[in-house]
């Protein structure tokens, strides 16, 4: 990853336990026009206005609910979104962040030995993944449209194997994000193509960043796959927030979104374990959203087709109804759905 703590740098925080919230993501692409199509056609989102552009950098804001896109495309070939589109192909380029402590934030990565650029911190030294740190406090968008999202629930980002450990000091010190129970949903799939997770949260909410790394250094799994892709670690996908994701799916795969299809038989395994408290089957059959209970609550879940032009970038949707984390099967059930996907892209390709 190019990015090791500094001599006497701490993995723990005293500060830093304050809200943190996405405030925007930015997807640098190579097609801007083709992008914001389908972010407009096809997911709801407007125009708004874009921070200042170059006519040799261009950028568009897109707006739906409580989430902001930021697309940028660089067209000299001189500049930095150029070439890194050109490494990596459409990829996120920045997760922006809102807290109170933006100050503080920018101290410990510098303590800890990242590289700091004004406000935006890269956390792994290559430019794969960076977050721009602003001054403010994020707010969901609820009460205006349950079928819009109400905010970006969690990011989710690939590194190769063995350097999961080493990102997730990094954002325990920048942010102070303390570690999520996974329990045995820690680790899916099979030794030669699973993947391994940690899930970091803000102590009071807010942003949720889950980190993925391959099981085996020879991995041919979907992690693997990603990262050969995507030319190294990067944000695979972002989940965004819904309060009606019944209601919302329809909407969107009336609008041509295309979702990943569901595992031959899932459905038997949850309808089992929670037949009394979902009555919707025929519903979630139909739209194909899968269901988990994470001991606090219900969360609901699916995936989006990858929308960029390596099979890289893709979207969830999530709703939670009094769940705080990730529910085993879930995870197990979206791993082999994601993991069926990638095998005939790839293979496609």
């Amino acid at each position: 990853m190019g990015m090791t703590p500094a001599a006497g740098a701490s993995s723990s925080v005293d500060g830093g336990k304050v809200p943190i919230g996405i405030d925007a993501l930015e997807l640098w692409v190579a097609d801007l026009a083709r992008t914001a199509d389908l972010l407009e056609r096809g997911f709801g989102f407007e125009r708004a206005d874009a921070p200042d552009t170059e006519a040799d950098d261009p950028v568009v804001q897109l707006r739906c609910g409580g989430v902001t896109v930021v697309l940028r495309s660089g067209v000299s070939p001189g500049k930095p979104t150029t070439r890194h589109v050109a490494t990596h192909g459409d990829t996120v380029g920045d997760v922006a962040l809102l807290t109170a402590d933006s100050a503080g934030a920018i101290a410990r990565a510098e303590a800890f030995g990242l590289d700091v650029s004004g406000a935006r911190i890269d956390m792994t030294g290559d430019g794969t993944i960076r977050h721009t740190v602003r001054a403010g406090t994020a707010r969901a968008a609820r009460g205006s449209d349950p079928l819009r999202p109400t905010g970006i629930d969690h990011i989710a980002c690939c590194v190769p194997h063995g350097q999961a450990a080493t990102l997730t000091r990094a954002y325990e010190a920048v942010f102070g994000l303390d570690r999520v129970d996974m329990g045995d949903a820690a680790r899916v799939g099979s030794a030669e193509t699973g993947m391994r997770s940690v899930v970091l949260r803000a102590a009071r909410g807010g942003f949720i960043v889950v980190i993925i790394e391959p099981t085996a250094r020879r991995s041919s799994g979907q992690t693997q796959r990603f990262l050969d892709a995507h030319g190294g670690p990067g944000v695979q996908h972002a989940a965004m927030a819904y309060d009606d994701l019944s209601g919302a799916v329809e909407a969107l795969r009336a609008r041509g979104v295309a979702f990943l299809d569901v595992p031959v038989g899932y459905y038997e395994g949850p309808q089992r374990r929670l037949s009394d408290r979902v009555r919707s089957w025929d519903e979630l059959r139909r739209l194909e959203i899968l269901v988990d209970d994470d001991g606090d609550g219900l969360l609901f879940q699916l995936f989006t087709h990858a929308i960029g032009d390596r099979s890289t970038f893709f979207f969830e949707l999530i709703q939670r109804s009094g769940a705080t984390g990730f529910g085993a099967n879930n995870v197990r059930a979206l791993f082999a759905a994601v993991e069926a996907a990638r095998r005939e892209e790839f293979s496609d390709a």
